[in-house]
């Protein structure tokens, strides 16, 4: 790696002395010998996270794609007659603090709801969700980490400098809407 690819890492205590470990990397890197697997094995040599490991076993391993998603990824409208668009579909995925899960939890509470006011009324015009999830807390807090990624294309030492000063200012700085 050659600190300009976007990603970090993450170890999370699980009950019964467990730990779940991995790496996360941005899928727009440039480098051709990047490799996210390598990473990771780096990762679990650092002092840190070996004496972590030390003695364990693997219990489980796997590797997922998230869209990076966030605020400019998300459309417009997240409704048409008779369909929403929720959860990362919509890009409901904060990539700055690696969160998503309860935002399409909301959503799915959302949409049911205008689903249901909705069909109680024998129509299927959903845009009730789509207001409901503009006010809620996901766009406000999708629009505070809405320029996380892109300034870690100036490299990654830049990138961090702004996505701190970003995480500070609760999005105020740099504010726009910074370009890939």
């Amino acid at each position: 790696a050659k600190y300009k690819e976007f990603g970090g890492s993450f170890i999370y205590p699980m009950e019964d002395n467990k730990v779940c470990i991995g790496f996360v990397a941005g899928l727009d890197y440039t480098d051709a010998t990047f490799s996210v697997h390598d990473v990771l094995q780096q990762f679990k040599q650092h002092p840190f996270v070996k004496k972590i490991l030390k003695g364990g076993k693997r219990v489980g391993w796997g590797a997922k794609t998230i869209p990076q998603g966030g605020y400019w990824s998300m459309p417009k409208r997240l409704s048409v007659p008779g369909m929403v668009i929720a959860g990362d579909n919509a890009g409901m995925v904060n990539v700055a603090e690696l969160k998503g899960v309860h935002y399409a939890m909301h959503a799915g509470m959302y949409a049911a709801e205008a689903i249901v006011d909705a069909l109680e009324k024998d129509q299927v015009d959903f845009s009730a969700y789509d207001e409901k999830v503009h006010n809620s807390i996901i766009e406000k807090d999708l629009y505070k980490t809405r320029n996380a990624s892109q300034p870690f294309t100036r490299g990654f030492f830049f990138g961090g400098a702004m996505a701190s000063t970003m995480t500070i200012t609760q999005g105020h700085f740099p504010g726009g809407h910074w370009k890939n």
